[in-house]
């Protein structure tokens, strides 16, 4: 993220106070509704194509 964290406008400071803002604390980057590949059980779920960059 610190590679292309400025210049463009969404900045690294911005994602940061964005996430602050949305999550309620640590415990929540965990979770599996904000981060999918946090779930352990994919089963009962559709074929899924996931792509991060």
């Amino acid at each position: 993220m610190k590679e292309n964290s400025q210049g463009y406008f969404l900045t690294a400071g911005m994602m940061t106070w964005f996430r602050n803002h949305y999550l309620n604390g640590k415990q929540d980057k965990q979770n599996p509704m904000v981060s999918p590949m946090n779930n352990k059980d994919f089963s009962g779920i559709p074929p899924t194509f996931y792509c991060h960059s």
